[in-house]
């Protein structure tokens, strides 16, 4: 491999990242940042490495500023902050990314879902819905289109209107049945048996809590009635539309 082939490096780099090799990625990105300082593109990729794997948010937060630096309108960049942001509690912070991204693209649903999740966290539910319902109907005929329909989900189980919760859990399985990986539903479902069993339907609560557990939902414990705030999506959400 030339030394100086920043295509090379970042070659490398994904191939690294495909094979788990998060760590020696980083290295790769950083020998192709030391060609080129200036590819916003290499900034995002090590920061997605740092939020998606290595669990250090702090670290991909400079990776996206740096890109931001570079490209003021990446979108990626937006977005991947306000989300790691939001992970990170910096509720205000996060929907200001958000913003910006909406204000370059008013029909980015990665954008509008984000603000959504941010404004549910500091008790803006209508505004949620809001946002989160405006992704839907742009992405009503995209292939992640389950994506809002969950988000629309954890907001309405967050304010108690548990029977909406259920048709919007409902239709991101509805959306998602035919994937030949049906391991995202598992997540569907799990927090469909959340919203059964707070409408005390105890049985059908037990029959989804088994769904999730089937289609590959992590928590062999939820059966317990143990609850845990995840996402079926990487913290970035890359691949999400």
């Amino acid at each position: 491999m030339y030394p100086n082939d920043e295509e090379a490096w970042k070659t490398k780099a994904e191939a690294l990242e495909n094979m788990e090799k998060y760590d020696e990625a980083i290295n790769a990105y950083d020998k192709a940042i030391e060609i080129n300082p200036k590819d916003a593109d290499v900034w995002d990729s090590k920061g997605f490495i740092f939020v998606d794997y290595l669990n250090k948010s702090d670290e991909a937060v400079k990776c996206f500023d740096r890109a931001i630096e570079i490209d003021p309108k990446d979108e990626s960049a937006l977005n991947a902050k306000g989300d790691t942001l939001d992970n990170l509690g910096k509720y205000n912070e996060s929907i200001k990314c958000f913003d910006k991204v909406i204000e370059l693209d008013s029909e980015d649903t990665w954008a509008l879902k984000g603000k959504g999740r941010t404004l549910a966290h500091v008790g803006k539910f209508e505004d949620a819905l809001k946002s989160i319902d405006t992704a839907i109907e742009i992405d009503s005929k995209s292939e992640f289109a389950d994506d809002g329909w969950y988000q629309k989900g954890l907001v309405l189980n967050e304010t108690g209107k548990y029977e909406e919760a259920i048709k919007a859990f409902d239709k991101a399985i509805e959306i998602t049945q035919n994937r030949p990986s049906a391991s995202i539903n598992g997540w569907y479902w799990y927090y469909k048996g959340t919203a059964l069993k707070a409408l005390g339907r105890t049985t059908e609560a037990d029959a989804a809590f088994a769904k999730a557990k089937e289609l590959g939902y992590s928590s062999c414990f939820i059966l317990l009635g143990k609850h845990q705030p995840a996402s079926p999506t990487t913290i970035t959400g890359r691949g999400q539309g």
